[in-house]
């Protein structure tokens, strides 16, 4: 005998739904007989070289270092006009990557109404550190 609330076939009811089911079967074991398939090629003994196109172009920050490095130097504009940056991202490269990092002697002067930059000293080296000026000594 059948009540008004149950159906003729009832749908079996789960004790957790959280829990998961079966899990999938793996396909790990293909994968590792491709990878053993492959053949290395033989080695000549020296190491590899990195392979450059000569249709790259050069980088944004070797064209200004070329421009710094002219005798009639660089304006902020030129550089501006060369590499797409904005005015505060050229003085940023000056002082962090030009100064700092590459620790060159990039120098200013105000030509014409016009400031220019250029480095004076090409060998590109870390520059001395000078003491600090009017220093106390303690006796």
């Amino acid at each position: 005998m059948n009540t008004p609330n149950q159906q003729t076939n009832p749908v079996p009811v789960q004790s957790n739904p959280k829990q998961p089911g079966p899990a999938p079967a793996k396909l790990a074991a293909t994968r590792k007989t491709a990878a053993s398939k492959r053949k290395l090629a033989p080695s000549t003994g020296k190491p590899a070289r990195k392979a450059r196109s000569a249709s790259r172009p050069q980088s944004k920050q070797e064209r200004v270092i070329v421009l710094l490095r002219r005798t009639e130097g660089v304006t902020a504009a030129a550089v501006m006009k060369a590499t797409g940056w904005q005015k505060h991202s050229v003085h940023g490269f000056f002082a962090g990557v030009v100064r700092k990092k590459l620790g060159l002697n990039l120098v200013s002067a105000e030509t014409d109404g016009k400031r220019v930059y250029r480095v004076v000293d090409a060998k590109g080296g870390k520059r001395a550190k000078t003491a600090a000026p009017n220093r106390k000594r303690a006796a």
